[in-house]
């Protein structure tokens, strides 16, 4: 008999197998993505463009010249440089979505396994910011709906009662056609900035909003202010229905996070930590930390995977194909040395 599933209720093990490698020809926002040929998708920024390739995170010297595509130039972007993008694979395809250097314009993509372009489609310009000044475009996420793909922008100050700041959700079938606006103003206890990220989930929803997204929030986007990471639960309406503080320490800033959900209820959450006690200039990066959480939030291990000069952690979960299956955390961030530079870490998870 094969148990295919631990009868038991303990956290995740994980073993470091490549503790840090570069990924050569990156600059900035290193994703790692997984499709449906179960193999590992990376996309990048690099001078000004996003880039993706196909590539083995169980082999780090291919790494030295992996063979890498461009999917998205200035010419994209109404001429200007891009800078900030989100990667997310969903209903059988690669969306990415990406601002402008100016923060002023998103747009998306929608592209097939082979990085082939299936479309273009405009999320957000200042120009004709429907009835959304004061959004900006930068530091977004995207996060996949039950029937389409969502692009979440932030607005600084918006024109209703409260004056709070609030996300601008720009939802797109799988078509590509656009669905409409939602906005989800900061709740009465917690006010949140840009830099988030979200994950649709079933299983791990309160009875009563599932489906639900999960979503992870600075209160501080800005490094130099000390600020907590947010957990927010949304409805499939973007309503929040619950708020806490996960994270939270005097003179530190939560902010860039992610998350892996685990069996059992456990997840692995990444998180940028800056130490403001240390007083190195703005804008150096801080420490990447890893916690193994439960559903509560209650920590079972907490490590630091990269000490300083960090930023944008992005992680998935990678498994083989092979007879005995295993599974891999693969963790990608990027450092600014005399130019910036993407790495990745795997760790074997059980």
């Amino acid at each position: 008999m094969i148990l295919l599933y631990s009868v038991t209720k303990e956290p995740p093990t994980l073993v470091s197998l490549v503790k840090k490698t570069a990924v050569y020809g990156t600059d900035l926002w290193l994703f790692p993505v997984v499709d449906d040929s179960q193999g590992l998708v990376l996309s990048a920024e690099t001078n000004g463009e996003i880039i993706m390739s196909r590539v083995d995170p169980l082999n780090p010297p291919s790494f030295g010249s992996p063979s890498w595509t461009t999917v998205a130039t200035s010419v994209d972007s109404g001429g200007e440089n891009i800078a900030d993008h989100w990667h997310v694979f969903a209903h059988g395809y690669h969306w990415i979505s990406f601002s402008t250097a100016s923060a002023k314009k998103c747009f998306l993509l929608k592209l097939d396994s082979n990085f082939n372009r299936i479309g273009k489609f405009s999320v957000y310009s200042s120009r004709n910011s429907k009835g959304f000044p004061n959004t900006v475009t930068n530091d977004h996420f995207l996060v996949e709906e039950k029937n389409g793909i969502a692009v979440a922008l932030f607005q600084h100050g918006d024109k209703s009662s409260t004056g709070k700041p609030r996300m601008i959700i720009c939802k797109f079938g799988i078509n590509g056609i656009g669905k409409g606006v939602k906005t989800v103003p900061a709740d009465s206890h917690h006010n949140y900035s840009n830099g988030g990220t979200a994950y649709l989930q079933t299983g791990r929803c309160p009875a009563h909003v599932s489906p639900c997204f999960m979503a992870f929030m600075p209160e501080k986007i800005v490094e130099t202010v000390e600020g907590s990471l947010i957990h927010l639960i949304v409805d499939k309406k973007w309503q929040i229905t619950s708020s806490s503080k996960i994270l939270q320490k005097t003179g530190h800033n939560y902010s860039m996070s992610s998350m892996v959900y685990w069996k059992n209820n456990f997840g692995i959450l990444t998180v940028k930590d800056y130490n403001l006690k240390k007083k190195v200039k703005f804008p150096s990066g801080a420490n990447i930390m890893r916690y193994v959480v439960d559903g509560k939030f209650k920590q079972y291990g907490k490590k630091t995977i990269v000490l300083g000069n960090a930023h944008r952690p992005h992680t998935t979960l990678y498994s083989t194909k092979t007879r005995r299956k295993m599974n891999f955390l693969i963790t990608c961030w990027d450092q600014s040395n005399s130019k910036p530079q993407g790495y990745m870490r795997v760790d074997r998870i059980s």
